[in-house]
C-alpha cells in the first residue's frame, strides 16, 4: 500500500509540473501576441496556435485524470498494480514532444528559411 500512496504523490507533482509548464507557455503566447499587436501585425490565437501551451495542457489533464484514477482505487480498497516506468513514461513525454517541435522548427528555418533569405 505504501507504493500506491508513492505513486500518487509522484503522479500529482507530474500534474502539478504540467500545469506550471503549461501556464508558462499561455503567459508566452500572451506576451507574444502583445507584440504582434503593439506592430499592427495579425495577432495569433494565444491559445489554439500555441501547440507548446496546448502539449502540456493535454499531459497536465491527462496526469490528473490518471492522478484522480489512483486515488478512487486506493479509496476504495482494490489493489492497483502499477509500475513505475508508466509515471516516468507520463512525465517524459511531455518534454519529449517539447523538444521534438523545438528542433523540427529549428531545422525548418535553419534549411529552409535562411537559404531562401540570403
Amino acid at each position: 500500500m505504501n507504493v500506491i500512496v508513492r505513486q500518487i504523490k509522484l503522479t500529482l507533482i507530474i500534474a502539478i509540473t504540467n500545469l506550471i509548464l503549461s501556464v508558462y507557455y499561455l503567459f508566452i503566447g500572451l506576451r507574444l501576441s502583445a507584440l504582434y499587436s503593439q506592430f499592427n501585425v495579425a495577432t495569433p490565437n494565444p491559445f489554439l496556435n500555441n501547440k507548446y501551451f496546448l502539449i502540456f495542457v493535454i499531459f497536465t489533464l491527462l496526469s490528473f485524470v490518471y492522478w484522480y484514477f489512483l486515488r478512487n482505487k486506493v479509496n476504495k480498497g482494490i489493489g492497483v498494480n502499477i509500475k513505475i516506468y508508466n509515471l516516468i513514461l507520463l512525465f517524459l513525454t511531455s518534454p519529449i514532444i517539447y523538444l521534438a517541435f523545438t528542433f523540427i522548427y529549428s531545422l525548418i528555418i535553419i534549411h529552409i528559411i535562411v537559404p531562401r533569405s540570403i
